[in-house]
């Protein structure tokens, strides 16, 4: 028996791990897992599936459907009045046949207590990535930033720190503070931005620097949750630079890895050896993560269950 499930989310929400399902579930036997984006409402006829799969903000108990749900958390909420909506999101979000948390914290701040099934599925890498080190690009750069600029407060100062301290820095993404630009002088000679970039090209862009910048706000939830990013230059092979916070020491201990510290400055990066600062992520690669927790299993279960419920 082979279950059809319809996976509807923001199509302006950047997800890598609705990638890496659809690409797993097209070699299963068991599962038909078919991306809807909310532009696609109108043609979207929800009886058709076994099963709805959603990656959760806030979907109140008197949204109708008769399809069982499945519902995704794969972050915390944000401030301001992170735990309030983390509370609304416990006691109004609509009861699903089953969950999917990115780990272990995020179940338990969003504290559940309604004996639905779960499971926990953190983030994985795509074997893009692991490929860019048998590609073998040359180094070009000393090091890179992948990802948003904007509103990573402190974000460009430590980019501005890697120039003066005489490195080569590439950004793959944008940036969009022009003031800022001008404001570097002969320093932005050192600096090369690429604009906006298919995701399928982003292995190739990191692969040409050493080491891979990591810089993420020592603020609750975002020092608790998986930075997608050093997950990316590890498998890439790159050495990891990042500012010290819970999530990294945890990752640490966990991949016995030490990272270099901004907080070390940078002046002596340019002669480390970038291979002393990384982390073996193979285990991480989507289809091996996606295979140990289960999940294909869990959504036949979860039908299952439903299936058997229904008068």
């Amino acid at each position: 028996m082979t279950i059809k499930v319809a996976c509807v989310h923001d199509s302006s929400a950047y997800l890598p791990e609705l990638h890496a399902y659809s690409e797993y579930f097209q070699k299963s036997s068991s599962v038909r897992f078919e991306v809807i984006s909310h532009s696609d409402g109108e043609v979207f006829s929800p009886e058709r599936y076994d099963l709805i799969y959603r990656f959760m903000g806030f979907y109140p108990f008197w949204s109708h459907s008769d399809v069982p749900e499945i519902h995704e958390y794969h972050s915390l909420s944000v401030p301001p009045f992170a735990q309030a909506k983390d509370t609304i999101k416990r006691y109004l979000n609509r009861k699903p046949v089953g969950r999917v948390f990115l780990n272990g914290q995020v179940e338990s701040v969003l504290g559940f207590s309604d004996q639905v099934p779960s499971v926990q599925r953190d983030m994985g890498v795509h074997q893009r990535f692991f490929d860019a080190v048998t590609a073998g690009s040359a180094k070009e750069f000393d090091i890179v930033y992948c990802g948003t600029v904007a509103g990573r407060q402190g974000l460009l100062e430590v980019l501005k720190e890697c120039l003066e301290a005489d490195l080569s820095v590439l950004v793959v993404g944008r940036i969009d503070d022009s003031d800022w630009l001008d404001r570097l002088g002969s320093l932005k000679r050192a600096l090369t931005v690429t604009g906006a970039v298919p995701y399928d090209d982003v292995p190739g862009w990191i692969s040409k620097a050493r080491f891979g910048l990591n810089f993420i706000p020592d603020v609750y939830p975002f020092n608790v949750q998986t930075s997608t990013k050093v997950l990316e230059y590890c498998a890439a092979g790159l050495g990891v630079v990042t500012n010290d916070y819970e999530w990294i020491r945890n990752f640490e201990t966990c991949h016995h890895a030490s990272f270099y510290k901004i907080e070390s400055g940078l002046a002596d990066l340019k002669a480390m050896d970038p291979q002393g600062f990384s982390a073996s992520v193979d285990s991480l690669e989507w289809s091996s993560l996606l295979e140990r927790c289960g999940l294909e299993e869990f959504l036949v279960a979860c039908a299952s269950v439903s299936e058997r419920r229904t008068p």
